[in-house]
């Protein structure tokens, strides 16, 4: 009866895992839904473009906007972005005359999304010339392809497509289509982007002292793509008519008629109860507690566990902000590729200290006196990034170490 009852309880165990694994791997592991969330790390999630929106500009204030954009926007500076992100933006009347002014007196506007309201458009139009916006067109395909025109630096096409865990499928890609509303004396429209070569999925007008920079395609800003280095690339380039200063990033959700801050679109209920801290603990904790129960029924003993100390890791601050672009890929060549050039535009900022100047000897006698650290010290981290540079791959440990010397250069520098 023992043996019968064990075999039961094997049995039960066994459906249990397995049960589990189905779940992690089809309903947990990915979720595929175009959710633009910021806080979200799925594949269509904007977590990695916040990362690095919060350190495009290292030694500026990246502020996330509040429940109501009129208290957190501060209209008179004059030297700062507002950015959004996402589906649908429609704004109430106080937050367009909130975001009129903030651009009239110097500052830049980046919104991406599929949707933009009317009300906001028309608001901007002068009043002769509004029966011109038509609001966007849409390209319905599977695959489409997007460009940024010459005036940005390496500009190339990416192909965008919206996909599964399984396969590509139909989407809709708004633009602006071609009209007389380009023609408009008071609000001069300048093309900066381009979808499929011809139709315009990113746009940029003049207004007061500052800027309105209008894209289409928020898709591109995903997980999915900025893992790629040419949808990073593109990102990068588009980031780059923002002004060097305090970013305010709106990470909000518009539907038409209200503002969610929680980014749980269509999330299945397990998918819910894991994206929150408290739920995922009590879901983790309840099935640890069922699995022991099963285990200890059984009455059968073994030896305790040994509990081995978590190792630590010296390079884990790098890794977090930029080792999950190339994580799926482990190119760590890519990886060091990326940081340097971090590191060289620090050098530029602070001591006018160009990358051809890594291997002149009065350069860096030069930069030596300027930072206060010994010459042999920056000579080895120069040598170094020049090993790194030649080589095809690098391995983890060349990476950790690169990382190490530069963060002990930042230490040391004056």
């Amino acid at each position: 009866m023992g043996n019968k009852r064990a075999v039961y309880i094997a049995i039960g165990l066994f459906l249990l895992i397995g049960g589990l694994y189905l779940l992690a791997k089809y309903y947990i592991k990915d979720n595929w839904i175009v959710n633009l969330s910021s806080d979200s790390k799925d594949p269509y999630g904007t977590y990695v473009t916040r990362e690095l929106l919060d350190n495009y500009f290292p030694d500026q204030e990246f502020v996330k906007v509040g429940k109501f954009l009129s208290r957190t926007l501060d209209t008179n500076e004059t030297n700062a972005n507002y950015v959004y992100i996402g589906h649908n933006l429609f704004f109430d009347k106080k937050e367009i005359n909130t975001l009129k002014r903030f651009a009239a007196n110097g500052n830049r506007v980046f919104i991406s999304s599929f949707n933009i309201n009317d009300s906001f458009m028309l608001s901007l139009y002068p009043e002769s010339n509004q029966e011109l916006w038509t609001n966007y067109y849409k390209q319905q395909d599977t695959i489409v392809k997007i460009k940024l025109l010459t005036q940005f630096a390496d500009s190339q096409s990416i192909d965008i497509f919206k996909r599964n865990q399984f396969n590509k499928e139909v989407f809709d890609y708004p633009y602006l289509p071609d009209g007389d509303l380009w023609n408009i004396k008071n609000l001069k429209l300048e093309k900066l982007g381009v979808l499929n070569d011809s139709f315009c999925n990113f746009y940029a007008f003049g207004y007061g002292k500052g800027a309105f920079f209008i894209h289409t395609t928020p898709i591109v800003y995903t997980n999915y793509y900025l893992k790629n280095k040419s949808a990073f690339d593109y990102a990068s380039n588009s980031f780059s008519v923002l002004k060097k200063g305090k970013i305010y990033f709106d990470d909000r959700t518009y539907n038409g008629s209200s503002i969610s801050f929680n980014n749980s679109l269509e999330k299945s209920p397990i998918q819910y109860i894991l994206a929150q801290p408290s739920l995922s603990w009590a879901w983790y904790l309840a099935m640890f507690s069922l699995i022991l129960y099963i285990i200890f029924y059984t009455k059968r003993r073994q030896k305790p566990i040994e509990v081995l100390p978590q190792p630590t890791n010296s390079a884990l601050a790098f890794v977090k902000n930029m080792g999950v672009l190339y994580f799926n890929n482990n190119n760590h060549k890519q990886i060091a590729t990326i940081r340097l050039k971090y590191f060289y535009n620090f050098l530029k900022e602070r001591f006018n200290f160009l990358p051809k100047d890594i291997s002149n000897e009065n350069s860096i006698s030069k930069l030596a006196l300027q930072s206060g650290i010994d010459i042999q010290v920056l000579k080895n981290l120069f040598r170094q990034i020049e090993i790194i540079n030649h080589a095809n791959e690098i391995t983890e440990m060349d990476l950790q170490n690169l990382y190490s010397e530069i963060e002990h250069f930042k230490t040391l520098a004056k």
